[in-house]
């Protein structure tokens, strides 16, 4: 008899078949891929060097949980996206359009049996959550920012042929280096009101069987970015075990941000940017007056308007109809002008 918890934590026959394919894979000989590969029953293999690539098939599945459990993962995921787009904007000059999709979770199977060949990944070490994870893009879109980093314009880009067979140049490498460092920028401030994090790469492959760093069941979170920049069209997915998040469990479990009150500086400086061709009218007021209709009716030139303004205060300069400054009036260059002497504090309204 099967009980609901061994029903939810049960693989599915999809989760199945893609561990049948792992095991079935045709691995190439030790070194072939710039490194060890090694297989186990049941657990990782001991004993291999630094870089190599271990591929682990206990079926114990990690815990599972619904996107929606994890609120704050989502609004930092959006704000990666947000922040991405800033910071190729002060690196290169351009920017693209980058859109946070809604965060999945799925098992390590499902991740791996549906990296396509080639691809263009990236392993990195994620300080501040103390694991690592995966950075997986289109190939197409990877050209396209190696292109924009070198200087260049991006636009449709064909990729080689034997791209798969000769992975990445090390002046690609290079430049893949550069560009998870903005990955990082971008991570480490959405991340800012949780904890300090950030990415330095481990691994840059073409094949999705260096990806192979977890059990089949464990459970993964991908954050995925889509991509519109010119031509270019792709995604870019993060993929982090959900045990590393587990941590922070309290700060991902809230709805709203920790400090509603906080702006964010990159924030501003983008919204400053974005602003700043924007006309605004203002309006210096002298004074007021009432007076009756008749004597509107019977005004003529050379009538004098009493104001109500005292020649020794200041006048008020309307920002857009709203009070927002104080100063007095003077010449400037042949024309009269108002010299600013202060702000004007918003009015609080009770309750």
């Amino acid at each position: 008899m099967i009980g609901r918890d061994d029903e939810e934590t049960r693989l599915t026959i999809e989760e199945t078949e893609a561990i049948a394919r792992l095991l079935a894979a045709d691995l190439p000989p030790e070194g072939a891929l710039g490194g060890s590969i090694g297989g186990s029953l049941s657990g990782p293999t001991m004993g291999l060097g630094a870089d190599a690539i271990v591929l682990r098939y206990d079926l114990v599945g990690g815990a599972q949980r619904r996107p929606d459990d994890l609120p704050g993962l989502q609004l930092i995921h959006e704000r990666f996206a947000r922040e991405l787009g800033g910071e190729f904007r002060r690196t290169v000059g351009q920017e693209g359009a980058f859109f946070a999709e809604r965060i999945r979770h799925a098992r390590f199977a499902e991740v791996y049996a549906n990296l396509e060949v080639p691809t263009a990944l990236i392993i990195a070490s994620f300080t501040g959550l103390g694991c690592s994870v995966i950075i997986n893009m289109y190939p197409e879109l990877m050209m396209h920012l190696l292109d924009v980093l070198m200087g260049g314009r991006g636009g449709k880009v064909t990729l080689p042929g034997n791209l798969a067979v000769r992975g990445f140049t090390p002046t690609e490498q290079g430049l893949i280096a550069h560009l998870v460092g903005i990955f990082s920028r971008a991570l480490g401030s959405a991340w800012s009101d949780v904890t300090r994090v950030s990415l330095e790469v481990t691994r840059v492959a073409t094949d999705p069987r260096h990806a192979a760093l977890w059990a089949p069941g464990e459970a993964m979170v991908e954050q995925r970015v889509t991509v519109e920049w010119g031509e270019a069209r792709g995604a870019i997915q993060l993929f982090v075990p959900l045990t590393s998040l587990r941590q922070y469990d309290a700060q991902l479990s809230r709805s709203s941000p920790p400090d509603k009150a906080r702006a964010d500086p990159h924030d501003l400086q983008s919204m400053r940017a974005s602003l700043g061709p924007v006309p605004v009218e203002l309006e210096a007021v002298l004074g007021h007056a009432d007076m009756t209709v008749e004597r509107l009716l019977n005004l003529a030139v050379g009538d004098v308007l009493r104001l109500d303004q005292d020649p020794d205060e200041p006048v008020t300069v309307l920002v857009e109809g709203r009070p927002k400054l104080t100063g007095f009036p003077t010449i400037h260059r042949g024309n009269v002008a108002v010299r600013i002497e202060g702000l004007i504090a918003p009015e609080r309204t009770e309750g």
